[in-house]
């Protein structure tokens, strides 16, 4: 016979039975105010998992009770040891007792198992005052059912002992029958015990009701304070000098009544504040939301409010004189100072291609203070790097390491330029500040070195004198010199660039490096401006002029001239043409003034003014002065003319805006249209208007200025911004150049104005625009939509799906038999099972007989429906026959106990029908024997239950049915001493095969045989 071996996992298993698995929840204390609503269906998606709930667990209370129709207010026992439950994503049909999540709230039903189901919400309420609890009790149960099904509210504090009612809040029945509309709302104050306490725990509980329990939901639980309550904070709490922070007090309202009327004020006389600051909530002056009832200001702290902590004392109160205190804490401090350094190099000045020593001395930046200190310098003046790291490591000339001096040497380039260079070394640290310190440097030049730089003149590349560049690199004087690198020196020649000191009259001659002067014929002296110039020499005083005895000998420079009288001509030379008589008219040497008639005379001539100018008309005289016709009146401009004396008449000029010559006698003055001639001064967008002597700009609609190009042109105005615009409420305001336009919220239609089509709800159902799912209802809310899964289908509504279980067959169902149990016939997907037929609504499923699948009431099925061959056609064994489990099921007569053969599932057959010989009248082996495989069965004692018998087992005492000798020393491994250490065997001294292990054991192995027997 074949023994059944238990492993020692399995004996281990044994002391462990019945172990429940982990539930999922959150008991974390919350604070108050405390709210839940369930219309989210993600909050619970796995039965008894409650992980997603912050705060409330759910408890299924069996045993709580041990009758029906209990009052809940008597049920008082902590229930936190009975399974934490919830049925995940149930129906309202549903008949299941304890807690289940339901579409958009949490619902409680008895039943014989759920004998007093319940939700515990815990609670902080530190600091908190009149705690407030409300609630809706909802009828969801709309069937005939009308159980008395009472709900009650308990509490307790600390976490230990029974609950306490609160009558207020009892519900004797929430439910009524034929309806699932009744609704209870729960309203009350908790006792003053639950005030003030770090862990509160509140119950909401009902229980197994006589009759059909009901579902009833419990839904909108909201629990805060009847108390006013502030609580103060600062944003940044930590604030400079001169900055400002925003001030914010949070207000929870009282109730019982509501709080109106209320109001905050601040003493802000520690930072430099009035003492009676009010703060405002409504959506003004750094308020976010109106309304919020979180009051707020920005407070500007000045520069010289004392340093460190700061305390704003605030109060809060409402109409109905409720009031509470806070306080805002405040850190002042200095503002932020930035890094800064100061920059020396030595030696300052060098030449190209010399070293120098940068040094930058810092002086950290404050509030912080700076950390991570660098210094960066650009030395590209100098022909060098533009990111140079200076040291402060006591290794590069910068003295001790960490003395805030940095330093490094550099090279100045070989080709860098003389003159004064800036090195910009910038100070940076840690906390992203940073301040340039320049350091300047002079590069000297170098005489001699064939490259002129700095103040040098000239540098040909030696030290010698005398070649145009002396010893010092000046241009020596009567030389150019040219280029750098090296300067080209040349002779100037100063007579030819006008650079000799020769005076103007004396002639220049070249020199090497020099210049002579020599002066003309008539005069005498050396030439030169520095010398004695040239003198004139005075033929008339010396008289060796030639001047005729009429002519008067007037010296000049370096010669002389003879002059005749007036009225006379000649060059007054005897050996010339002496003085004749001039006529000063023909040869115009008059004296007659421009416009006057000359008349010769002898030796002399006469002027004569002409019309409209008066005098003697002599340039000497009177000459010819004009006559005023204007001031005269003598003229003949138009009225509004303007008359303009002219040399010799006059002129009349139009005003502005008029033409013609303003003349009686003329064309008189004509208004211009400057609009037609395009000279007015409207811009493009401006409408021009000509009018008497000028022009109008007008700007069209929409904008707003006098139109000139020269004004203020045409400006647009801003409608949205000068509420100007016929914009809907709700719709926003764009400006347009000249207008403006109105643009309706997501959801809406129209042009968004008043007197346009304005907005208009779209009705995403109707057109389509919904993405609600196939077999979801689409409403029409305004402004946008929501979906709903109909009937038989459950999720969020844009999906939906077939709710197995609910008695209703939809798409991509087969049956629905009310629950989602496999292995009745309709299986948790709502699939017909192999074996099964399922008709009606809801399904009734029943096993096919004849398929050779073993369903339903069925004891056989051997594939057919014919009588006589041990499974009839009801699929019940027939009366002599023995039918197996296979299937289909193979049926043979029945074994006859006691001819000493062992068939037809007979465990074993000892050739007898007596009882208490091991093989009982059944042939099934007692307990406490073992039966071997012999025809007849040979039985005998088994004192452990292993079934082998006594005399065979290497143990007897203790469970071995593998008889395992590990060290085949002939003692199985469970009595083995040797073995005992590893925790696994049994010393088996002095063991009890009659013991509750043996008996255990003793029923395994004898469970284990009939099922073989029946799997025979």
């Amino acid at each position: 016979m074949t023994g059944v071996r238990l492993s020692c996992t399995a004996l281990s298993a044994l002391a462990v039975l019945g172990v429940a698995g982990v539930a999922h929840a959150d008991t974390t204390p919350q604070a108050v105010p405390f709210s839940q609503a369930w219309s989210d269906p993600g909050l619970i998606t796995t039965n008894d998992d409650w992980s997603g709930v912050p705060g409330i667990v759910g408890y299924r209370g069996d045993n709580l009770t041990a009758t029906t129709g209990v009052d809940p207010q008597t049920v008082l026992a902590e229930g936190s040891g009975t399974p934490v439950n919830v049925i995940a994503n149930a129906l309202v049909t549903s008949s299941t007792g304890g807690v289940l999540e339901v579409p958009d709230t949490i619902a409680m039903q008895g039943s014989g198992t759920a004998d007093a189901p319940h939700l515990v919400i815990t609670l902080n309420t530190t600091s908190i005052g009149g705690v407030r609890v409300r609630y809706n009790v909802r009828d969801l149960d709309a069937s005939a059912d009308n159980a008395i099904q009472a709900v009650a509210l308990q509490y307790r504090v600390g976490g230990t002992g029974d609950y306490l009612n609160v009558p207020a809040a009892f519900v004797a029945d929430a439910t009524d029958a034929d309806s699932a509309t009744k609704t209870t709302a729960i309203d009350v104050v908790l006792p003053a015990g639950v005030d003030g306490q770090a862990l509160v725990e509140l119950r909401i509980l009902t229980t197994n009701a006589a009759g059909n329990d009901e579902l009833v939901g419990i839904d909108d639980i909201q629990i805060t304070t009847t108390t006013l309550t502030a609580e103060g904070d600062a944003t940044p709490s930590t604030v400079a000098r001169g900055a400002s922070t925003a001030l914010e007090v949070t207000v929870n309202p009282g109730a019982f009544p509501d709080s109106t009327g209320l109001t905050v004020t601040c003493d802000l006389t520690a930072i430099g504040g009035a003492a009676d600051q009010t703060l405002v909530d409504d959506g003004t002056g750094g308020d976010l939301f109106a309304g919020d009832h979180i009051f707020s200001f920005t407070a500007a702290v000045p520069v010289g409010t004392a340093l460190g902590a700061a305390s704003i004392p605030c109060t809060a109160e409402d109409a109905e004189a409720r009031s509470d205190a806070t306080t805002i804490e405040l850190t002042i401090i200095d503002p932020p100072t930035d890094p800064t350094g100061i920059g020396t190099a030595t030696p300052s000045n060098l030449a190209a291609g010399d070293e120098t020593l940068l040094s930058v001395i810092v002086t950290p930046g404050t509030n912080p203070a700076s950390t991570g200190v660098g210094v960066v310098c650009d030395t590209t003046p100098l022909g060098g790097g533009a990111g140079v790291t200076l040291f402060d490591d006591g290794a590069h000339e910068d003295g001790a390491a960490g003395d805030l001096t940095f330093a490094a040497r550099v090279t100045s380039g070989a080709t860098t330029s003389a003159g004064t260079k800036f090195v910009t070394c910038t100070v940076s640290d840690g906390q992203a500040r940073a301040s340039d310190a320049p350091i300047a440097l002079t590069v000297v030049a170098v005489c001699g070195d064939g490259r002129v730089e700095g103040t040098e003149g000239c540098d040909d590349d030696d030290l010698d004198n005398g070649d145009g560049c002396n010893a010092v690199c000046v241009v020596e004087s009567g030389w150019d010199c040219a280029g750098t690198a090296p300067s080209v020196c040349t002779d100037i020649d100063e007579c030819a660039t006008e650079a000799d000191d020769c005076v103007a009259l004396a002639a220049c001659n070249d020199t090497d490096g020099g210049f002579t002067c020599a002066c003309p014929t008539g005069y005498a002296g050396d030439g030169e401006a520095s010398g004695t110039g040239c003198t004139d020499i005075d033929e008339c005083a010396a008289e060796t002029d030639d001047c005729v005895a009429l002519a008067a000998c007037n010296d000049t420079d370096g010669d002389y001239t003879c002059v005749c009288p007036a009225g006379y001509a000649g060059d007054g030379e005897a050996g010339g043409t002496g003085c004749t008589d001039i006529d000063e008219c023909a040869a115009e040497t008059d004296d007659c003034v421009a416009g006057a008639t000359c008349n010769d005379t002898d030796g002399d001539y006469t002027c004569a003014c002409p019309a409209g100018y008066a005098g003697d008309g002599e340039a000497g005289g009177t000459g010819c002065a004009d006559i005023d016709e204007c001031a005269a009146e003598t003229d003949d401009c138009v009225a509004g003319a303007a008359c303009n004396d002219l040399d010799g008449g006059f002129a009349c000029a139009c005003p502005a805006g008029f033409a013609g010559d303003g003349r009686a006698s003329g064309t008189g003055c004509a208004d211009i249209d400057e609009c037609a001639a395009e000279t007015d001064d409207c811009v493009a967008l401006a409408a021009c208007a000509d009018v008497d002597g000028g022009f109008t700009c007008t700007c069209p609609a929409g904008y707003t200025g006098d139109g000139e190009a020269s004004g203020s042109g045409c400006i647009d105005v801003d409608e949205c911004a000068a509420s100007l615009d016929d914009c809907v409420t709700g719709a926003t305001c764009d400006d347009t150049d000249g207008g403006f336009t109105c643009a309706c919220p997501a959801g809406y239609a129209g042009d968004g104005r008043t007197g346009g089509t304005g907005c208009a709800d779209i009705d995403e159902c109707a057109t389509g625009a919904d993405d609600c799912d196939a077999n979801a209802t689409c409403t029409d809310t305004d402004g946008s939509y929501t979906c709903a899964c109909n009937t038989g289908f459950s999720g969020s509504g844009t999906t939906c799906a077939p709710v197995c279980g609910d008695e209703l067959i939809v798409a991509g169902e087969a049956c629905d038999d009310g629950n989602d149990d496999p292995l009745d016939g309709c299986d948790e997907t709502c699939a017909v099972e192999d074996g099964w037929s399922c008709t009606g609504t809801p399904s009734d499923c029943v096993g096919i007989c004849g398929d050779g699948l073993v369903r339903d009431a069925e004891e056989c099925d051997d594939a057919g429906t014919d009588d006589g061959d041990g499974c009839d056609a009801g699929c019940v064994v027939e009366p002599g026959f023995n039918c197996d489990s296979s299937e289909p099921s193979e049926c043979s007569p029945s074994a006859l106990c006691g001819d000493g053969a062992v068939d037809g599932g007979e465990d074993c057959d000892d050739g007898n029908e007596d009882a208490e010989d091991g093989c009982d009248p059944t042939c099934e082996v007692e307990p406490g024997y073992a039966c071997d495989d012999g025809e007849p069965s040979d039985c005998e004692r088994d004192g452990d239950g292993d079934g082998v018998g006594n005399s065979a087992d290497n143990c007897p005492v203790d469970p071995n049915p593998a008889q395992t000798d590990s060290d085949d020393d002939g003692v199985g491994d469970v009595c083995d001493a040797e073995l005992v250490d590893q925790g696994c065997c049994s010393t088996g001294g002095g063991g009890d095969p009659t013991g509750a292990l043996g008996l255990a054991l003793a029923t395994l192995v004898a469970t284990a045989r009939r099922r073989r027997r029946l799997r025979a």
